[in-house]
């Protein structure tokens, strides 16, 4: 990967989410998600410009779909609703983003309804550790969770998608660094966060299986997709008596599932390669009109 490509896609974008996740200090954690997404559209931004609307490539979808989710979470706020009101906003959030989200093989309208209620469900599980934990272990198993998200988009070759998911990732690391650096502050990722980390991850995966061409099982993106969950772990009880006990908890909790998807996506790659400027031809929305096999290469 080329430093300038580098620089461009995530180094640039990091500064951008950096400045509004210090505004959301003051401004509060409806930003938190803004914050995400805006690494996410910049480097997308960069890897392939949007110079019309809609899109002409089917994979710029994925960052609009995101940012119309976390949008929601963002209106919604922490305070104004209550569990139910949570769960329905969550609800609404993942069905706008899969309306919104044209990915080959997977447009039937079941198909769209099961992705949306089981990010929805991520969404639901992940809200009170994203109202209620803004520490070091949050951050960090967020960034494990994205950076595995990316690097396993990256074995699809699919690299104008795994560098703006990479970019979000180190986006949360910079959140934990500024969580450890102000402990007394902590930094919530709010409802609009754990919105906007849900969707990176899940639709990042869905990405990755439908652009693939190398056959890869769908329990490998669903098992990332699924891996910033592994951070209920840090609230098992046998945890939960010390903090720093609790923390690698968390973030093993999302590192094992995490970081086990990556290595079969690996072997299975190993086992089965893909041309890896396959995906170029998937994501172009008339080549995407064509009648072509899931194998199908240039």
């Amino acid at each position: 990967m080329e430093v300038d490509l580098l620089l461009r896609g995530v180094i640039a974008p990091l500064f951008g989410a950096v400045a509004v996740l210090l505004v959301s200090w003051s401004a509060g954690t409806r930003l938190r998600g803004i914050a995400l997404v805006t690494a996410l559209v910049i480097s997308c931004a960069v890897q392939e410009p949007l110079d019309a609307f809609p899109p002409r490539s089917l994979w710029q979808w994925m960052p609009i779909a995101c940012v119309a989710a976390t949008l929601v979470g963002s209106i919604a706020g922490d305070r104004a609703i209550d569990r139910a009101g949570r769960v329905i906003t969550c609800l609404v959030a993942a069905l706008l983003a899969c309306v919104l989200l044209p990915l080959p093989d997977l447009a039937g309208t079941s198909t769209r309804l099961t992705l949306a209620l089981a990010l929805a469900a991520s969404s639901a599980m992940m809200l009170p550790l994203a109202m209620h934990r803004g520490g070091l272990s949050f951050w960090l198993g967020s960034c494990i969770a994205l950076c595995s998200t990316a690097a396993l988009v990256l074995l699809t070759g699919f690299a104008k998608l795994a560098i703006p998911v990479g970019a979000v990732g180190a986006t949360c690391a910079a959140a934990a660094a500024l969580a450890l650096r102000a402990p007394h502050r902590a930094l919530h990722a709010g409802i609009s966060g754990g919105i906007a980390i849900t969707s990176v991850a899940a639709l990042g995966c869905a990405s990755a299986l439908a652009f693939d061409t190398g056959g890869m099982p769908p329990w490998i993106p669903a098992l990332c997709a699924l891996s910033p969950l592994g951070l209920w772990l840090g609230e098992a009880a046998p945890f939960r008596a010390s903090r720093w006990t609790a923390a690698l908890a968390r973030m093993l909790g999302v590192a094992v599932p995490a970081f086990a998807a990556v290595v079969a996506a690996v072997l299975h790659s190993q086992r089965a390669p893909h041309d890896a400027d396959a995906y170029a031809v998937r994501t172009d929305v008339h080549a995407a009109a064509q009648p072509e096999t899931r194998h199908a290469t240039p």
